[in-house]
Formats: structure tokens, sequence, C-alpha cells
């Protein structure tokens, strides 16, 4: 087996896979997907043994979906096709990993971002993400794998800035320079005219402070520079690193906004963010990663429904005595001294076994799935640094 530019030949035959193949697929659902193709027109033992045995073939493809279509085989051919044919890849990462020493940073990671949809990058601190990204802009070699931007590495697109626009540190930047000669530096570099320069500046807000060093920026005008710089070339793909860090409430307003329009004009956004009700308003797919690997990679709606059935929020002064009565019906968490969550209970239930054990309710409510719930499930295992609150010696929460 031998892997061939962006074609992998097995025994002679070209294995496709044209479309990518989620990391929530088993083989076995995969195999039913399988279409075989000769496309000599003749078929040969190993193609006919493929058909019959289609698990086999997969087996011999190193990693589900980590080889793309970008030519056509001139010869007898395997063809995997699963998943919708309309979708065009953009950022493409496939089997990627860095290592620093003993330290796997980011560990065999393969997704897909795709235009016209916001996609969040979620995971806790050190799971790889901003490594991943870096790797992504050309900034890290990769130990293995591969990350491109339609096909080709960061380092070989020429004039980069007007095919992706990043912020990953709004730190990089020399203090000594005004703002606008920061952004004009770079536009230079790239054969963007000033006037575009004046263009950013103003969509940014950072026209009175354009004039001024960056050493007086605050973290939140410097956020603000950093996207301007990431906008100038008017890029069709967006990658953003913890954008909304340092802004106001108008800040963050104004960046949820942005960051929707680039996708409703069918551009590729990739944000982090540790603010995971920001990520809800406007992720249309999110990809989890852990100690570098990846965790889910979905839809947010299909994450959101993992979380399984719906929940109630109650709260009463006798909380501990509907506990007991609760537990049988569902599970039952306490969530502040008189506070429960119960889950697989309808609110009207509750309500009517609060009445008739005589117990007063001061709160009664369902409670909407969250990404912050689902997020915090799903990386539970994957979390290397754990605070604790302390408790009281009466043993009540605070």
């Amino acid at each position: 087996m031998r892997v061939a530019g962006e074609r992998l030949d097995v025994e002679g035959l070209c294995v496709l896979p044209v479309h990518p193949v989620t990391h929530a697929a088993q083989p076995r659902q995969v195999a039913q997907a399988l279409l075989v193709r000769v496309a000599a027109g003749h078929a040969r033992d190993a193609a006919t043994s493929a058909a019959a045995d289609p698990v086999a073939v997969l087996a011999l493809v190193r990693r589900e979906g980590d080889i793309d279509l970008h030519e056509t085989c001139t010869g007898p051919s395997l063809l995997l096709s699963v998943g919708s044919p309309s979708v065009r890849r953009v950022i493409t990462v496939r089997g990627l990993s860095k290592r620093y020493g003993v330290v796997h940073a980011v560990d065999d990671l393969t997704f897909d971002v795709e235009p016209g949809a916001v996609t969040g990058f979620l995971g806790p601190n050190g799971a790889g993400k901003s490594t991943t990204m870096r790797m992504v802009m050309g900034l890290d070699r990769p130990t293995a794998g591969s990350a491109t931007v339609d096909g080709a590495r960061y380092v070989d697109l020429p004039a980069p800035l007007h095919r992706v626009g990043a912020l990953l540190d709004a730190g990089a930047m020399h203090p000594g320079r005004t703002g606008r000669a920061h952004l004009r530096v770079a536009a230079l570099s790239n054969g963007i005219s000033r006037a575009r320069v004046d263009e950013v500046i103003d969509q940014v807000g950072l026209e009175a402070a354009a004039s001024r060093r960056i050493k007086g920026y605050s973290l939140g005008m410097r956020q603000r520079l950093g996207i301007a710089a990431a906008l100038l070339g008017d890029p069709a793909v967006l990658l953003f690193d913890e954008p909304v860090n340092g802004l106001d409430l108008d800040g963050v307003r104004w960046i949820r906004s942005l960051l929707r329009g680039f996708a409703d004009e069918g551009r590729t956004v990739l944000v982090s963010s540790h603010l995971m009700s920001e990520v809800q308003l406007i992720a249309d797919r999110v990809v989890i990663i852990g100690r570098g690997r990846l965790i889910a990679d979905a839809r947010t709606d299909e994450v959101l429904h993992g979380l399984g059935g719906a929940r109630v929020r109650v709260r009463s002064p006798r909380a501990a005595e509907l506990e007991e009565a609760l537990t049988s019906r569902g599970p039952v968490e306490r969530t502040a001294p008189d506070e429960l969550e119960v889950t697989g209970v309808a609110a009207t239930e509750i309500g009517d076994l609060a009445h008739a054990l005589g117990v007063p309710l001061h709160h009664l409510a369902e409670v909407e799935h969250s990404l912050e719930q689902a997020y915090l499930s799903l990386t539970e295992d994957s979390v290397d640094h754990h605070g604790r609150v302390p408790v009281p010696a009466n043993g009540a929460e605070r």
C-alpha cells in the first residue's frame, strides 16, 4: 500500500473516498455506503474481492476519510462515497500531530471546515486548539499529517492575506508602531492598498485610535486591530482564536454579528472560544478536541440533542423533602441548597407532586440544553487542571 499525492494505491487499485467519513460512522455503516466502480470497464480479482468485503477495503485505508478526491484514477478503482456530494471542504486537517518532546500537543487529528458556516473549535486549556490553528497557518511545523486551505499549505499560497485571514495572538504586534502603521506594513507585503487599510480601521471601530502607538492599546483594542489585519485582504477563509477576549459587551455583539455575516456570505469561519454561550449563538458546527484528540465533530444541534431527556429546574425551601420523593421517578441533581435539577420528569408532574406533599415551590421551569453542558459532558475526562470549591464546615455549598 502506498500513498501517492492525494491518491491511495492499493495493489494497483485507486481507493478514492469522495466525501468525508464522519468520526461517528462505524466501519459497518460506512461499508453499507460503499460503491464499487471499475473505471476501465473490467474487474480485477482484487476489485472483485474488495466488492465482496467492503469492510476489508476500509481496513486498507489508514484513516477513515483522510484522503480527498482531487484527480481521477486512470485504472480500476474503488470509490468510497459517504455524505453529501455538494459539500466542499475548505480547511482540511488530516492525521495532524504535533509533539514537543514527550508531550503530544496534537495527536492524529482529522476534521474539515466547510464554507458558508461558522465552525466552533472547542476544547479545554491545553487541548491543542491554538497549536492546530498555528499549523493551519504554517506557523508551526507538524510532526505528522497535514493541514491545508483549498488543497494547499498556507506557506504555498501567493499573497495569502487575500485567501486567509487570521487572528491568533493579539499581542503579536510591534508596540512602538501605530495601529495604522501596523496594518500598512501587512498590506504592503500582500499588495493591498492604503485605502483598504482605512476601510478596515473604520470597520473595526478604531478610527480614533489608529494614530496611537499600540503599546497604549487595551486588550480589546488590540483584538480589534488583529481582526482588522485579518480582514485586510477581504479573504474567503477566516480563523479566529478567542476573538472576544478583552472586548466589552458591545464588542462581543459586534464580533458575533461579523462572524455570522461572513458565514452567511458563503465564507469559511473557524473560531475558538471558551464562551460556550457565544459559540452556541453563532456556530453551525462544532469540533471538540481534548488532549490533542478529536472528541466530537458534528452540527451544534446534534451535540445538544446528545444530552438526552428534558430537564426541569425546581427551587424550594424544602428541597431535600422533594428530592427524596422524586428520586424514584428520575435522576435528581442537587445544584444548590434549595435547588434541584430533575431529568426525565415533566414540570407538571413535579408541580403536582409538590402540591400533594404540601411543599412550596419558588421556581419551576424546564431547562434548555446548553452547549456548555454538552461541552462539559464530552470533555470531563480531558481536563488536566481541576479547581475545587471550598465547602464550609456545616456542609452547605456556597
